[in-house]
């Protein structure tokens, strides 16, 4: 059918290159940003919600799990204050102090995002504890990484009450 396997595999990149802005069900051009056209997107719909949603929130717990575990490969598997290893305890930490601005733009888990967004830098792998402290009270207390401001409600409490305010 094909004269050479480079032929054969030129015609399916040029057919999927084509057809990959096309409803996935019918061919036609979908609505924007979509995968289907505005018929079969609302049939997509019905078929997700007729899903259990236990079912739905297992397939989003094992897609959670699989880009933390993408991330942890990453940015490595320990802390970076004090060596803990255990994943179960291991967070992803914004070094700038950005993850509101994060949250708000992003979607899902974190490790999704970073994911989407290639892994991009600033990030680092911390405890829970370090992680925790570091947002409340801008140090931690192993003392292995430098104080960062922090806008943590107990923190201003705290500066409030050093100033004896």
């Amino acid at each position: 059918m094909y004269a050479t396997k480079e032929s054969q595999l030129a015609y399916a990149r040029k057919w999927y290159d084509a057809s990959s802005s096309r409803c996935r069900r019918c061919r036609r051009k979908p609505a924007k940003g979509m995968k289907f056209c505005k018929y079969h997107l609302e049939y997509a719909r019905k078929a997700n919600r007729a899903q259990p949603k236990k079912s739905r929130r297992a397939n989003g717990a094992r897609t959670a799990a699989k880009a933390k575990q993408l991330a942890l490969d990453h940015y490595g598997r320990e802390c970076a204050c004090c060596g803990e290893t255990e994943e179960k305890f291991l967070t992803f930490d914004h070094i700038n102090g950005d993850g509101n601005k994060w949250r708000k733009k992003s979607r899902g888990s974190l490790a999704q995002s970073l994911r989407a967004a290639g892994f991009p830098k600033g990030i680092r792998v911390l405890c829970w504890n370090c992680n925790c402290s570091l947002g409340v009270y801008g140090t931690c207390p192993h003392g292995n990484l430098p104080p960062q401001e922090t806008s943590h409600p107990a923190n201003k409490r705290r500066r409030i009450d050093e100033r004896g305010s």
